[in-house]
């Protein structure tokens, strides 16, 4: 019976699960039109009574079976592209609206048995869970998807305040050994550490204590830091920090070293320009905290060296800015909306100074390395929050701005000693932090080169994945270079080095791989299919074969050894296409798309050669492999115009000269001939010299030649 009534909830809300169905599969679509119009039609679908009908005629089972696949529509748009603010608002309400159903059900069971009520209420209680669930996720994508924006850290800010529990109910918090601040945890060294600290005005009180609430002080000192660069919001970060220790501590047992910790945060504070600062409440509050006057002149003096500096001239400058640009759009939207315009179809009212990329100040931040998140988090805000009517986007350009950003901040994060502070980032939110700004960055890409219906740059996009994918690859490896200077226990260092490299490894796999590069490789084939073969001048099926080159780099790079197999499997096929996309172009004509089809079938090859490095001993590669990728090499240099033959005769000479084939002796059969990189390299160049004088060779004539002396 459970299993027919399933069947029947399912046939109730058919027609509307229906309504995005095509874009949930394996597929990925990264056209914001496709999206844009898939979410208006599931929002009318939802007010729709003929394709949903009303939540109270339906059963529980029908209207979670509703709000599963209209939250998994919302989630799956929302992990491809950047999602429109009306979209994330129109998700939050259609989510809210499932949920008052099961209060609206809760209350109206009076006229039913009381089999009938308790069966409602746990099929209320069941949806009411899962709808919070669903909000829940909801909030997380939106905080990650507008990271460095005032509405992602107000909401941040709302959520981490509002999940403190009171002082008595506070179990012990204090980092366990593998997850602790540096990723050491040895109890020495924390005892080294306390005694230092103890003469840097922290008392053993105040280290406890630090301990003990570790986890809230460690989310406002992170929030505080992501938040550094909103000129007009950061100090709310500091004040509700002050506002808890006061309330949980400073009047209760634990007053002194409350202190401690208040003025800290004080102190974080005057160190970073804010609104609060520049009109001077930030120094009141302090003035009526502190009571010990040499302390006073220090950090106020702290305070009026942030005043003077460029860095605050700057953001001040930036933030007057846009209030009154603000002033003028909010202007504008209104006399919009009073002429009955809709909302998606407002324009911007922007204007060019406001709205242009603070450059200056980026720079002015990022002189410090440490610094450079906080530079880094003021580029996506001003790219974020620069056009509201269109989705942010990241040129090739642009994208290397800001990684280079990112990676220099985490090159000086994490080789800095932290002496038993409480860090900013755990080792665990350390890479979930920078795997969040990496896949957004790739979400930016495909709006600007993937998203159009007739202008897509698919070769750009492939370059851009690379990009970011290396970026992930050098922050790993800097990562592993700073582990092994910890003072800590090698197994605890080994330790450190695989969990992150299974977590890049992961990210590689299921989303710079599998969604993104994927995506653009399966969408060059559909347009292939369909008759199109060019994208921008360049031939669809060149930039398959070079998002697989880009695939087979990161996993060698990635996983060594145990993906060869997988490698070769991919590539293979790319040969022969390769070949048979070559072999219809002529040597003779306008050689730049030739050209390019060479240098793409060389990685192509490189990488099948990488393969073979990869072997050990124990498991030599197989001599026909050998043979055939020699067989390979032989037909790309015949293909090859004269002007380039140099790169394919390198990396030929390259395969030849390596041990597999000269220890092997593979070298010395007739299957694999030196001999052959000089004759076909003498064909390909005379054939090149007989067309600058004016006449033809035939260099078939000649192949056919040397391949009957070689018979002989």
């Amino acid at each position: 019976m459970a299993a027919l009534r399933s069947v029947r909830s399912k046939q109730q809300v058919n027609k509307f699960c229906s309504v995005g169905s095509a874009l949930l599969g394996d597929a990925v679509c990264f056209s914001i039109k496709e999206w844009d119009n898939t979410l208006r039609t599931l929002e009318a679908a939802r007010c729709d009574s003929l394709l949903l009908p009303p939540l109270a005629s339906l059963p529980t089972s029908a209207v979670c079976e509703a709000v599963r696949h209209y939250h998994n529509v919302y989630m799956k748009a929302s992990q491809l592209i950047v999602l429109r603010p009306l979209h994330w608002r129109k998700w939050q309400e259609g989510l809210c609206e499932f949920m008052d159903h099961t209060n609206n059900n809760g209350t109206d069971g009076g006229n039913s048995s009381n089999g009938s009520n308790t069966t409602l209420h746990t099929g209320c209680c069941e949806l009411e869970v899962l709808c919070g669930a669903f909000l829940s996720q909801q909030r997380e994508q939106f905080v990650v998807a507008f990271w460095g924006t005032v509405d992602s850290c107000s909401l941040r800010l709302k959520l981490l305040v509002s999940r403190f529990p009171h002082e008595d109910e506070i179990i012990s918090v204090s980092p366990v050994a593998g997850d602790r601040m540096d990723g050491n945890g040895v109890d020495l060294e924390e005892v080294r550490i306390a005694a230092e600290e103890s003469a840097d005005d922290m008392g053993e009180g105040a280290i406890l204590l630090r301990k003990r609430y570790f986890r809230e002080l460690y989310s406002f000192q992170r929030l505080a830091c992501e938040s550094a660069h909103l000129f007009g919001f950061y100090a709310s970060v500091g004040k509700a920090e002050r506002l808890w220790l006061t309330d949980t501590l400073l009047l209760e047992r634990h007053e002194e070293a409350a202190e401690v910790l208040i003025r800290r945060s004080f102190k974080r504070d005057f160190d970073v320009p804010s609104l609060e600062l520049v009109s001077g409440e930030l120094l009141e509050d302090y003035k009526s905290f502190e009571v010990n006057e040499s302390k006073q002149r220090v950090l106020l003096k702290r305070a009026g060296d942030t005043l003077k500096g460029l860095w605050c001239i700057l953001a001040h400058d930036k933030f007057v800015k846009h209030q009154s640009q603000s002033k003028l759009q909010q202007k504008g939207v209104e006399e919009e909306y009073e002429c009955g315009v809709e909302e998606e179809e407002r324009s911007c009212g922007t204007d060019a100074t406001a709205l242009k990329f603070p450059e200056e100040l980026v720079r002015c931040i990022s002189c410090k390395a440490v610094r450079s998140v906080t530079a880094f988090a003021t580029a996506v805000q001003s790219i974020v929050e620069c056009n509201p009517s269109s989705p942010p986007s990241a040129n090739l350009e642009r994208l290397e701005f800001l990684l280079s950003l990112l990676l220099r901040w985490f090159e000086a994060y994490t080789g800095e000693r932290h002496r038993g502070d409480i860090p900013l980032f755990l080792d665990t939110d350390l890479w979930e932090f920078l795997l969040q700004r990496h896949t957004e960055l790739l979400k930016w890409v495909m709006s600007a080169y993937c998203s159009g219906e007739t202008d897509v740059d698919y070769n750009s996009a492939v370059e851009a994945v690379q990009f970011v994918c290396l970026s992930v690859l050098r922050c790993l490896d800097v990562y592993k270079a700073a582990v092994v200077s910890k003072r800590c226990e090698e197994s605890v260092k080994d330790k450190l080095k695989c969990v992150a490299g299974n977590t890049v490894a992961e990210w590689l796999k299921h989303t710079a791989i599998g969604t993104f590069l994927r995506g653009i490789r399966h969408a060059c084939s559909d347009l292939c299919a369909s008759g199109t073969r060019f994208c921008l001048s360049i031939p669809l099926m060149l930039i398959v074969v070079r998002s697989s080159v880009v695939e087979s780099r990161m996993l060698l790079l990635c996983h060594g050894i145990s993906c060869a197999v997988d490698v070769r499997q991919l590539l293979l096929p790319m040969v022969d296409l390769g070949f048979k996309e070559m072999s219809q172009l002529d040597k003779n004509a306008d050689g730049t798309l030739l050209t390019s089809w060479v240098g793409s079938m060389t990685s192509v090859l490189n990488s099948l050669r990488r393969t073979l490095r990869l072997h050990g001993a124990e498991h030599a590669p197989a001599d026909d492999f050998v043979c055939e990728l020699h067989r390979h090499y032989l037909s790309l240099q015949r293909l090859s115009p004269a002007a380039v033959s140099d790169i394919v005769t390198d990396a030929w000479t390259d395969f030849l000269s390596s041990g597999f084939v000269v220890e092997g002796g593979l070298r010395g059969s007739r299957r694999v001939s030196l001999f052959s990189v000089s004759s076909e390299r003498r064909a390909a160049l005379h054939g090149a010299q007989q067309m600058v004088n004016g006449t033809h060779v035939d260099v078939g004539h000649e192949e056919r030649d040397y391949k009957r002396l070689r018979k002989e």
